[in-house]
């Protein structure tokens, strides 16, 4: 979409939001989740407890870019705060943080815009409601057919029966004979 120059505006979660399911699965206190642990001078994380983690390696998940994290397992076995940090966990804090590309820092950037969610709140208005219809209602809930193109005419149907069930309720009424 950015480089087509679309403006994307969509749901969106902040940190905190995002990280707590994955703290709870891993029995982490909240003070520890991911967006606690900061971005050292040399690339590195400092935990809440003042010790570094280093960076051991890159992966996908999801199609986003992460670098992992890793503390020494010396400083986890000491640590007073090992029970909260590490959660279900016995061996060393791990930590794995997104390589955001430019087009999604500006998209986040965008989405904290007032006018942005101005924008995104005539959403429900406008798209969620047929939405919800259609796949409530009528039951499709996928395409019947197969390639961008049979599947953008079925879109496309669908809409227009929509858009006539409305227009059908909204202006047209018979007149007695």
């Amino acid at each position: 979409m950015d480089k087509q120059r679309i403006e994307f505006i969509a749901p969106w979660k902040d940190s905190d939001s995002r990280e707590a399911g994955a703290s709870a699965l891993a029995g982490r206190a909240a003070e520890f989740r991911s967006s606690a642990f900061q971005m050292s001078s040399d690339d590195r994380l400092v935990c809440p407890a003042g010790k570094l983690l280093r960076v051991i390696g890159e992966h996908k998940h999801h199609g986003q870019n992460r670098v992992i994290y890793e503390a020494d397992a010396g400083d986890c076995a000491g640590c007073a705060m090992r029970d909260g940090c590490c959660g279900s966990r016995r061996s060393p804090r791990r930590v794995d943080r997104v390589k955001e590309t430019p087009a999604m820092l500006a998209y986040l950037a965008r989405m904290q815009k007032a006018e942005t969610q101005a924008r995104y709140k005539q959403r429900s208005e406008v798209a969620e409601f047929p939405n919800l219809w259609i796949k409530s209602y009528w039951g499709l809930r996928r395409f019947t057919l197969w390639g961008k193109e049979r599947a953008a005419k079925e879109a496309i149907w669908a809409a227009l029966a929509y858009n006539i069930q409305q227009w059908t309720r909204l202006k047209w009424s018979p007149t007695a004979g």
